[in-house]
């Protein structure tokens, strides 16, 4: 999503927020969140991000009008335990400040059509090589050729 905001913002470099970042047990394996989604390789870190946490608990099943995924989303349960993903959030905080994390060089950059309509296949292409190791920028059709846009978005 930060990359996608990245390509398509009209201000090269400007702070982007992300908000609700992460996945919940609904969508994928609970075990496999803290590490899938929190690793110091993660394609956001070493840049200019920070994160800032408002929902950190899990949501009461008592409460009513809420979409299934979003009761479990807490770093910790209903009862102020830590979660798993709470735990590796704690682990890495301490990882990066010990040894922050640098931004590796790009080669790699997805063209993507100038249209709101972009279509799964970009994701698909993105998170492929992201799980290869490779950290792509994206860029839109209309700035693909543009040396002023892509300079930057080397780092």
């Amino acid at each position: 999503m930060a990359e996608l905001a990245e390509a398509f913002s009209p201000v090269r470099g400007r702070p982007k927020w992300l908000q609700e970042f992460g996945a919940s047990p609904v969508e994928r394996p609970a075990e496999s969140i803290p590490q899938r989604f929190l690793r110091p390789q993660h394609p956001l870190l070493g840049r200019h991000v920070g994160l800032h946490m408002v929902g950190i608990h899990d949501i009461d099943r008592r409460f009513t009008g809420f979409v299934e995924y979003q009761f479990d989303l807490g770093l910790l349960t209903v009862d102020n335990e830590i979660k798993a993903t709470g735990a590796r959030l704690q682990e890495l905080i301490k990882e990066l400040r010990n040894a922050p994390v640098r931004p590796a060089t790009r080669s790699v950059a997805l063209v993507l059509p100038d249209s709101p309509e972009l279509g799964l296949h970009v994701a698909d292409r993105f998170f492929a090589l992201v799980d290869d190791g490779v950290r792509p920028a994206l860029v839109t059709s209309e700035r693909a050729d543009d040396a002023a846009q892509l300079c930057p978005r080397h780092h």
